[in-house]
């Protein structure tokens, strides 16, 4: 089997880690059965994929690994349900749930690796503890706050309010909603409401994201929308407004494993806010439970129906899975109506302890119900494939577009884009400028390789414009060449997914130096041979634009669907756009994409429901 394996190694249909774990249980155990050794090495695959274990029975008699089109090795498949559960049982590095082992077997037939078992587990019972945890509330003076923060024009619901109460009221929350739908605007209020039931005892209160890019757009937005709040200014000044990476909150430790901040030396906190929580993976969420004093109240912000985080799990999207049900218990309900006057029908049935924690934003700001942006969105969210390519046809909706381009056309098609939306940026006269110019506009690809993916993207886009004049790459740092940081470096405050640009710096005599723009609209320059890892980003991959806004965008997609193609990946590069969206693909392919869900493969729902 391990020869089979290699072979599968070999031919890149799975990782070498793959066919070295399978390779390190072997040794562990000399008489391994060939069904063991498959299981490992489609754990470890599949746990590469984004899965936190695998589901026996959804593999059970099937090939394996593609193993059924390769006809230079023989068909790997899986033996029937029973006899490969019992084989992984007798294996001495599997334990049931709750004991120690390499790997976990639990009652439904799940597979993990034992740390992710362990994460999941652990995450779940953190969960459901804080979501039954009572807090006092001063209802007379969240009354009151409510009615002076939130404004109502007319009878309808207003469910940023409602997620404000219904935060105030829970130690733990999650206020989830698209773009537009003004999570930011409702948690700056939220945040006011707490300071205020606090009274004269100062709350400590964190604000943190995934990505440094997050992290400084959340600074900017709390900062812009606190000005705004109708409160006494000590409540105002109260509310921080600098964000850091979750990495930072924690406390990295260079050349260490793990951080600071722990179980047993936990934040000092009273509130921890966390943007774009759909990117945090399940081993972050894990450990930023654990160091979360148990006091502490925990507030989530994220869009549910965003692509999940790159690394294991998709642990908002399980959250909003297990608990969202339109609507909340009879308590809450009744407390609500006297909050905010909204008359809601109660669940009659809990079927899980966050079932009071989840708010859901339905009105967007940004986009009009009526906009074609909007439409497609919604048409792509809802898996409405022949609506959603009606949208392009509508003659109303003319911000949105779909082209059939071919591989051989690219390079021609790519020049134009870049002649069109490039130039603009390379003929300003100063670094800001050119920054805002240049982040008006992107592309956004669904792979990272081959010929739709960002990297040959970049070189096309790179030749073209050099060809043109507009740019002179002979140089690895050239003028107006636009960079992504891809590793996060604290001394120079540069973070995983911050944008700059080379440019001549005019206070020093036109030397080149990368120049980033700060949350607080400042520049900062760098000496280019100090930069943390970077890449050039004429383009970018859907998953690293998450959390940025740019006025047009232009999404490419390949011309045969992958893994990688799905629904959410959609959802998300349109709704990165705040004025046109074009769409380069195959209607038959982005009809294929609206109808395919990504799916994350965990027992977190289980976990948090009562049945769990």
């Amino acid at each position: 089997m391990m020869q089979q394996l290699k072979q599968c190694a070999n031919l890149k249909l799975i990782s070498d880690l793959d066919y070295y774990f399978a390779r390190f249980v072997a040794e562990k155990e000399p008489e391994a059965s060939a069904g063991l050794l498959l299981a490992v090495a489609l754990l470890s695959n599949q746990t590469g994929q984004g899965d936190v274990c695998i589901e026996l029975p959804a593999f059970a008699g099937k090939a394996l690994f593609g193993s059924d089109n390769q006809p230079e090795i023989e068909t790997l498949s899986a033996p029937r349900l029973s006899a490969w559960r019992q084989t992984i049982q007798a294996c001495g590095q599997v334990a049931s749930p709750g004991h120690r082992g390499l790997m976990v077997l639990d009652s439904a037939d799940r597979l993990y690796l034992a740390k992710y078992w362990h994460f999941e587990a652990t995450l779940a019972q953190a969960l459901c503890e804080r979501a039954n945890r009572p807090i006092e509330v001063d209802l007379p003076r969240l009354q009151t706050g409510l009615q002076r923060l939130f404004s109502h024009h007319n009878n309808d619901i207003d469910w940023q309010q409602i997620a404000a109460a219904m935060a105030v009221l829970n130690s733990f929350s999650v206020i989830s909603g698209g773009p537009g739908t003004g999570k930011t605007t409702t948690v700056v209020k939220l945040l006011a409401l707490l300071v205020e039931q606090g009274g004269d005892k100062p709350l400590r209160i964190a604000l943190a994201a995934p990505t440094g890019k997050a992290a400084a757009r959340l600074s900017e937005s709390i900062k812009e929308k606190k000005g705004e709040l109708a409160c006494a200014d000590a409540v105002r000044e109260a509310i921080p407004d600098e964000a850091s990476t979750l990495h930072r909150l924690l406390g990295v430790m260079p050349g260490k494993v793990g951080f600071r901040h722990h179980r047993d030396n936990p934040l000092h906190l009273d509130v921890l806010v966390v943007d774009e929580a759909s990117m945090v993976d399940l081993p972050m969420m894990f450990r930023l439970l654990e160091a979360l004093p148990s006091h502490a109240r925990l507030i989530l912000l994220g869009d549910k129906d965003q692509l999940a985080s790159v690394e294991a799990g998709s642990v908002l999207g399980d959250i909003c899975n297990a608990a969202w049900r339109e609507s909340y218990s009879a308590r809450i309900c009744e407390q609500l109506q006297l909050l905010t006057g909204a008359e809601l029908t109660p669940l009659k049935q809990l079927d899980s302890p966050l079932n009071d924690c989840i708010a859901l934003l339905r009105k967007s700001y940004r986009f009009d119900s009526a906009g074609g942006i909007g439409l497609l969105a919604m048409a792509v969210n809802a898996g409405d494939a022949q609506q959603a390519l009606a949208s392009f046809d509508d003659l109303f909706n003319d911000n949105i577009a779909i082209e059939t381009v071919a591989v051989g056309e690219l390079p021609r098609r790519l020049a134009q884009q870049g002649r069109e939306h490039y130039r603009h940026y390379l003929a300003c006269d100063n670094p800001l400028d050119a920054l805002q110019a240049f982040n008006r506009f992107r592309i956004l690809s669904a792979q990272r390789e081959g010929p739709f993916g960002v990297e040959q993207l970049n070189q096309s886009i790179e030749t073209a414009l050099n060809q043109q004049g507009l740019i002179d790459n002979r140089q690895p740092f050239y003028a107006g060449r636009p960079i992504m940081i891809t590793r996060n470096d604290y001394g120079l405050t540069l973070f995983n997914g911050d944008i700059g640009l080379i440019w001549p710096d005019g206070e020093n005599s036109g030397r080149l130096r990368a120049f980033f723009v700060m949350p607080d609209g400042r520049v900062r320059k760098i000496l280019p041979n100090r930069l943390p890892p970077h890449e050039t980003v004429y383009a970018m991959t859907v998953h690293k634009s998450q959390g940025s806004e740019f006025e047009q965008v232009l999404l490419v997609l390949p011309d045969e669907i992958s893994p990688l193609i799905s629904r959410e990946l959609l959802y998300t590069g349109i709704t990165r756009a705040k004025e046109t969206v074009t769409v380069w693909a195959r209607p038959t392919l982005f009809e294929q994409a609206v109808k395919r869900r990504m799916t994350r493969v965990s027992g977190l729902v289980e976990a948090l429901t009562n049945d769990g």
